[in-house]
């Protein structure tokens, strides 16, 4: 299958193998999604296919990366020859003060091709690949804060409070770029090793889907995210079985006898004597050391 039908069960099927339910339903929605939207506006593309696939946020991790893979903003590298380093620097702080993302995206594009090549320093023409962390590595993106800092303030101001907050500003704009140029190099792989090996391989799964062995220290702590309102929710009713065993149930008899002293109003409810039962349930738990990352999560 080709064309716009095999781009979105493509997109489907790469969902799938990462744990994104989609049913048929689903899939039907999204090609009338797209013959609605059309392809002039990707990102209003991308917002109606996330709207008619996933069922939570969570799953927009996953989702962006795959989506730029089947409907990427272009296809081979930049026309421009690659540009001198200090010189993209410039104009990276540039777009970064300004906010450009257009600008930021055609940047990354640049960088992936100048710097990411396997082949060596700006060798990308004849390499094998191409690597976001190269890429990233030989740019030093994070370096340009101070300096996009002082662009920003020369036309804004600001001191104190308001110069935190736009140094967090710079930052996410920074890791923007930095996502751009990541999801630049998976284009460029793809466009050489096939989109749905590049989904499988390169797009990074979501926390639940992690084995515990190779989980990063963010992943675990989604994981605890997600998994302590359910732990609450155990312990609260818990808590209450454990309350109202104690107490006891009402003996509706009893307490119908007793409130007779009362003109039949049940003012002290008579409860039954508590017996002792076998545990619905027993967990065994190994927290030795050979365990200790699954024993203390």
């Amino acid at each position: 299958m080709t064309g716009v039908e095999g781009r979105i069960t493509g997109l489907v099927g790469a969902l799938r193998e990462h744990g994104v339910r989609i049913g048929t339903g689903e899939t039907v929605d999204a090609a009338l999604a797209v013959e609605a939207l059309g392809f002039t506006d990707r990102e209003l593309l991308r917002e109606g296919l996330a709207a008619t696939l996933l069922h939570g946020p969570a799953q927009r991790a996953v989702f962006d990366p795959v989506f730029d893979l089947y409907f990427p903003r272009g296809v081979g590298g930049p026309e421009q020859a690659p540009a001198d380093r200090e010189e993209l620097r410039d104009r990276l702080a540039r777009a970064l003060a300004a906010d450009d993302r257009a600008l930021l995206a055609r940047l990354a594009a640049e960088a992936v091709d100048g710097f990411g090549g396997y082949g060596g320093y700006g060798g990308s023409p004849g390499s094998d690949g191409w690597s976001a962390h190269q890429t990233l590595d030989r740019l030093r993106p994070q370096t340009l804060l101070a300096r996009v800092r002082a662009d920003v303030r020369g036309r804004d101001g600001g001191t104190g409070f308001a110069d935190r907050l736009l140094d967090d500003e710079i930052r996410r704009r920074i890791e923007v770029f930095r996502r751009l140029v990541g999801a630049e190099a998976r284009r460029r792989v793809a466009e050489r090793r096939g989109r749905d090996e590049i989904a499988r391989r390169a797009v990074a799964p979501t926390a639940d889907r992690v084995d515990f062995l190779y989980a990063r220290r963010d992943q675990l702590a989604e994981l605890r995210r997600v998994v302590w309102p359910l732990a609450r929710k155990l312990a609260t009713r818990l808590a209450a079985r454990r309350r109202r065993a104690a107490r006891g149930t009402i003996d509706l008899r009893r307490t119908l006898r007793s409130s007779l002293s009362t003109g039949g109003v049940p003012m002290r409810p008579v409860l039954r004597r508590r017996r002792p039962v076998r545990p619905e349930l027993v967990l065994l738990c190994d927290v030795s050391g050979s365990v200790s990352g699954f024993s203390d999560f």
